[in-house]
This record gives C-alpha cells, sequence and structure tokens, in this order.
C-alpha cells in the first residue's frame, strides 16, 4: 500500500512526531525528515574564510570566546538544510567535470585552457595547479585491471564491493582523465576555494568562474534577486588575489557567478562583471579592511581581551551606520531573529564611545552563553 505525506491533515500527534494512528516507522521518517538535531558537531563560527564574507571582527571573538568557553552553539542541522547541502556539492563535482571535459573535447569552438589542481579518475595521482594536462599514461584499463588497481587502493577493513567498482568502471571508461581539484587561497590568513578558473589563449583571457545552487525563483528572475551580495564579495576576493598567488596567472579579465537551480539542469544563470582597474581599487580596499579587521582581532584577542584593544577591533567593523548594515551584513546573515545584537551599538555611537559598550554587551552575551540561556 502507497504511502504520502504532506504537512496538512491529521492533527493528533505524539511526542515523538507523527500522527498517533500512523505505524510507528512512519512516524520515526517524519521525525527524522522534520526536525533539528543538535547532537552532530557544531559548525566553527571563527573562521577567517571568504565564503563568510562580509567580515565582522567584532562577531569574531564573540564566537572565539564562545569556542574557548567549550560551550558551542547548538547548530541547525536538519534534514532540508543537509539535503541542499549535499546537492550542492554534487552539483560542482559534476559541473567542474563537464566543464573539464568539454574543455578537451575535438568538437569544441573554444580554445580554453582550464587552470586548476588535478586528480587522475584511475590511479588517483595527483598535481599541483597547473593549466589542464595531457591525459594521465597510467591507463587503458581492462575491467579486471581496474578491479586490481582499485584493489590494491582500497585501505578500509570493510571487503571492496565489487559490484560498485564494476558500476564505477562504467561510469568511467577504460581511459582515465582529470578531476579538476579547486584551487586553495589563502592571503593574509583569508581563505578559500575557487571553483573554476580558465584561460582563452587567443584573446590573452582570464576567467573566474563561481557555481552556486540557487531556488528556481531567483534563477528564473534574475533581475529582482540576483546577484547575492556575499556571493559578489567571495568572487571578487578570489580575482583580486589569484594574480597575486599563481605566477601563471598574469591578469583577471572578468568573473562569473554562474547560479544553478537545484531542481533542473536547464536552469542556469550567468552573472559576469568586467575586471577593470577602477574595480580592483575597490576590491583591494574592501580587501585589506577585512585582513586589517582580523589582524586586530586576533591581537585583542592575544591580549587577553584586553579592553583597550578593542578599539581598533571596532574602528574595523562593517557596519558604520544603517545603510551600510542594511547593504552589506543585513541580506547575508541573521543573528538573534534576523537583528545583529551589536548593529544598533556600532551604527549610532562613535568608535571612542563604542568601547565600553561592546565589551559589556559581549560579556553579558558570553555569560548567558556559559548558562546556556
Amino acid at each position: 500500500m502507497g504511502f504520502s505525506h504532506t504537512a496538512a491533515g491529521n492533527k493528533v500527534r505524539d511526542k515523538r512526531g507523527g500522527n498517533v494512528n500512523d505505524p510507528m516507522v512512519v512516524r520515526r521518517l517524519k521525525h527524522a525528515m522534520g526536525g533539528k538535531f543538535h547532537d552532530i558537531p557544531v559548525y566553527e563560527k571563527d573562521e577567517f574564510r571568504a565564503s563568510a564574507l562580509p567580515f565582522c571582527p567584532i562577531l569574531y571573538i564573540e564566537a572565539k570566546k564562545k569556542n574557548q568557553l567549550g560551550k558551542h552553539e547548538k547548530p541547525t542541522t536538519s534534514w532540508f538544510g543537509s539535503f541542499y547541502t549535499s546537492l550542492g556539492t554534487a552539483t560542482h563535482e559534476h559541473w567542474q567535470r563537464v566543464m573539464t571535459r568539454a574543455a578537451r573535447a575535438k568538437s569544441s569552438p573554444f580554445k580554453v585552457k582550464p587552470f586548476g589542481a588535478w586528480k587522475c579518475t584511475h590511479c588517483k595521482r595527483e598535481l599541483l595547479p597547473q593549466f589542464l594536462p595531457a591525459v594521465c599514461k597510467c591507463g587503458p584499463y581492462s575491467l579486471k585491471q581496474f578491479m586490481d588497481l582499485r584493489r590494491s587502493q582500497h585501505k578500509s577493513p570493510l571487503p571492496l564491493n565489487e559490484r560498485d567498482v564494476t558500476f564505477e568502471y562504467k561510469m568511467l571508461g577504460p581511459y582515465p582523465e582529470w578531476d579538476y581539484v579547486e584551487l586553495s587561497v589563502n592571503w593574509k590568513g583569508l581563505s578559500g576555494h575557487i571553483d573554476y578558473v580558465e584561460y582563452y589563449p587567443s584573446e590573452d583571457y582570464w576567467t573566474v568562474i563561481d557555481l552556486k545552487t540557487a531556488a528556481t525563483d531567483a534563477v528564473k528572475y534574475p533581475d529582482k534577486n540576483l546577484p547575492i551580495l556575499k556571493n559578489v564579495f567571495q568572487i571578487e576576493y578570489y580575482a583580486y588575489v589569484l594574480p597575486k598567488l599563481f605566477r601563471q596567472i598574469t591578469h583577471i579579465s572578468d568573473y562569473v557567478l554562474q547560479y544553478q537551480t537545484r531542481e533542473s539542469a536547464n536552469q542556469w544563470h550567468p552573472y559576469r562583471v568586467e575586471w577593470t582597474a577602477n574595480k580592483e581599487g575597490v576590491v583591494s580596499a574592501r580587501v585589506n579592511r577585512w585582513v586589517t579587521g582580523y589582524k586586530f582581532a586576533v591581537k585583542y584577542l592575544e591580549a587577553k581581551h584586553n579592553p583597550d584593544a578593542l578599539l581598533d577591533v571596532i574602528d574595523y567593523r562593517p557596519c558604520v551606520s544603517k545603510k551600510s548594515w542594511e547593504r552589506e551584513m543585513l541580506p547575508n546573515f541573521a543573528y538573534d531573529g534576523g537583528m545583529c545584537p551589536y548593529m544598533r551599538l556600532c551604527t549610532e555611537c562613535e568608535s571612542q564611545k563604542l568601547v565600553d559598550q561592546v565589551y559589556a554587551k559581549m560579556e553579558e552575551r558570553l555569560h548567558d552563553h556559559k548558562q546556556g540561556v
């Protein structure tokens, strides 16, 4: 007998979730897929990463102090959240593989050279960042040779699943290829991973591409919903630091945010911006402000939380006015029901007057956190 679950309908429910008239296994499924659970290790919010931009040194210090207390904030991991995260990861891997195969295809009208780190699909050999190399010479493989290869690579105490290996061989084929491995960047402590970088030799043209999964409505009405500001901050940081970190990349010509719906492979929207000297100057100032704020936040923590050292941190807060709060922080982060606990202080007071008030506010919040409030 078939079963379909919707939120509407039966109202008589028990503590474990589900309608009391449902079979136990159905109530168990409803509980698992509809709840939020706090026994999963919390994601560290005290990291200085491009994916978390824009950066606030005050919130960073608070997160660091909470972690030092050994009382982590409860995560909001649920079936819905992990479901879309898993979809995003799989979409990225498939998209990078398709982009790489299309670049090598003889039928391609584009003379393009992907630039990244690489990993062989068969022997798993890894290469440092470079242009897409020639096909790995470890193959071709027969099914028997591929099975023997996977046996030699198998480290798990559990037996090798030969059916899975056979399926993998059918998917990969006898000839090895290179899978794209994202470039890792770290500029003065600000780290990140870049989805894809390409070079067009005939035009001397370098482009940075970042893939973002999004809701269907966002892609369907891009003028209203896209781009998302935090995504812009992230990819502009990548465009700024790439030539500084990789000697092969002499300059950046443009960047593209490719928004892809989770529901359909055919629904996507590219947001492209030309990289100019003026744009680079604006991003340079922004990145240096984040990096300096991070440096002062670390210095404050190393100074055993001396309130006097908080002044430098406050000078590099992102929200100096209500306008800057609404533009940079409000669309991207939700603190305490959508309002940052320091927003009113940061936007209405001068830096010097803020020191005591921010310090007192932070100590109050840390005390509540320690007490489990």
